[in-house]
């Protein structure tokens, strides 16, 4: 009874009218066949941005802009240098992004003027400048050891040549730096330069190190919190 019933109220589907199929003419055959030749080439992409038909396109080719430079050690290719200053703990102070091919040297005043006044958490004493500055020999020029001088600071960078003593604490004082450098480049968005324009960059070079303080204070907090 129940199988009768259905087959009473089944609706015989193909005896319907149904709207026509885009691409399918009215008999229910194949519309417009394919183009016969091939539509004419159009003007390649633009350097940002833009609306493409019915679609929004990215420009090709404007991945690396004029932040950029070419890697003298990475066979010419375009990218970026990070310059990184930290206190005697590895903590990233002052982090500056520019091209690959700009010597270390150059961006050292730049730095030293964007250096942040720091007070001692112990003794309350407030520093306008570090005492001493380290760094490798690509910061020891003659003239950069003197700019370090006149700014009241140490100079403990190491001199250029290869007869020169290494002055710098390579693997004794230095490593915190370098300890420093290591950790900013586990963060996967800045391990290359992925970004189109130096601020975005440098924004996220910014909160790399805004993120390594933030880790370094809630360990020191968590350790002041133990019971003893």
């Amino acid at each position: 009874m129940a199988a009768s019933a259905l087959c009473l109220t089944r609706m015989p589907v193909r005896f319907d009218l149904l709207a026509t199929i885009p691409r399918l003419d009215g008999g229910r055959r194949l519309g417009k066949g394919p183009y016969t030749t091939a539509r004419p080439a159009r003007r390649g992409g633009v350097g940002e941005p833009g609306i493409s038909d019915d679609r929004q396109r990215l420009g090709e080719g404007a991945k690396r802009g004029a932040h950029t430079g070419p890697n003298p050690v990475d066979r010419g290719k375009k990218g970026c240098k990070r310059h990184v200053l930290t206190d005697a703990d590895g903590l990233p102070l002052v982090v500056q992004t520019g091209p690959a091919n700009r010597r270390d040297e150059q961006q050292v005043e730049e730095m030293l003027e964007a250096l942040p006044v720091l007070t001692d958490g112990r003794t309350g004493e407030v520093h306008v400048g570090p005492r001493a500055l380290m760094g490798d020999r690509g910061y020891g020029f003659p003239y950069m050891i003197a700019v370090v001088l006149l700014y009241g600071i140490l100079s403990l960078l190491s001199p250029r040549g290869k007869d020169q003593p290494h002055g710098s604490g390579l693997g004794t004082q230095r490593y915190v730096v370098e300890r420093t450098l290591s950790w900013m480049s586990r963060f996967r968005r800045i391990s290359q330069c992925y970004e189109r324009k130096g601020e975005h960059f440098q924004a996220f070079n910014q909160l790399a190190a805004c993120i390594i303080c933030s880790n370094k204070l809630m360990k020191e907090r968590q350790r002041k919190n133990q019971p003893s």
